[in-house]
């Protein structure tokens, strides 16, 4: 999906307003990438700072909802207690 589409359906979609920011590098200060937070947990990432609107997103990002969070972070707990250093 092209950027200025993929801007206008997370307008439409969202029940807030997306948020639009940029990443940029220290050591110069220029900036590197786009992202649309388009919804909860839910981020389209372009490799240009300024996309235009024929642009393309370089990743989407899909984050697990807080109930699926917890229960996956319980089970990477449970997994390092398994695995960790045996203490006789």
């Amino acid at each position: 999906m092209k950027y200025a589409e993929t801007l206008a359906h997370a307008r439409r979609l969202s029940e807030k307003r997306v948020m639009v920011s940029a990443e940029y590098r220290v050591t110069d200060g220029a900036f590197s990438s786009h992202l649309i937070h388009a919804a909860a947990r839910v981020r389209f990432h372009y490799d240009d700072p300024n996309p235009a609107p024929a642009d393309i997103a370089a990743a989407i990002e899909l984050g697990l909802g807080a109930d699926r969070w917890e229960q996956r972070l319980a089970e990477i707990r449970a997994i390092n207690r398994e695995n960790g250093p045996r203490i006789p």
